[in-house]
């Protein structure tokens, strides 16, 4: 069985999932669970880990939402920023309370020395 280890979804709805970017990152495209199943499909792939996007910051709703609705294709990945005392604060509950199987932590959230590691 294969699993995609790094995967994310989102809507183009910020009135229902407002974007709260942390790399200043909004997408301009769709990527909706329903396109990233029929890729998994067409190529074999059963299973997911959906990783939350930057562009949602601490707000997981979309995510979890997702995962919701196709338990059994995806699990979700957390996103911890560890400059941000709530973020952290709200970290064990992501894994207790929501199910995330693991935290994506935000070393270098600023951009301009994100930017610079890049190259």
């Amino acid at each position: 069985m294969l699993v995609d280890a790094h995967a994310h979804v989102w809507a183009l709805d910020p009135v229902t999932y407002p974007w709260r970017p942390t790399f200043g990152f909004v997408p301009a495209d769709n990527a909706p669970p329903d396109d990233l199943l029929r890729g998994m499909d067409r190529h074999g792939v059963g299973h997911a880990l959906l990783v939350q996007p930057s562009a949602y910051g601490p707000d997981h709703r979309f995510l979890l939402d997702t995962v919701r609705a196709w338990p059994e294709r995806f699990l979700p990945v957390g996103l911890v920023d560890p400059a941000d005392p709530a973020s952290v604060a709200a970290a064990p509950s992501l894994v207790r309370d929501a199910g995330c199987v693991g935290l994506r932590v935000n070393l270098s959230l600023d951009v301009a020395y994100a930017r610079r590691q890049a190259t």
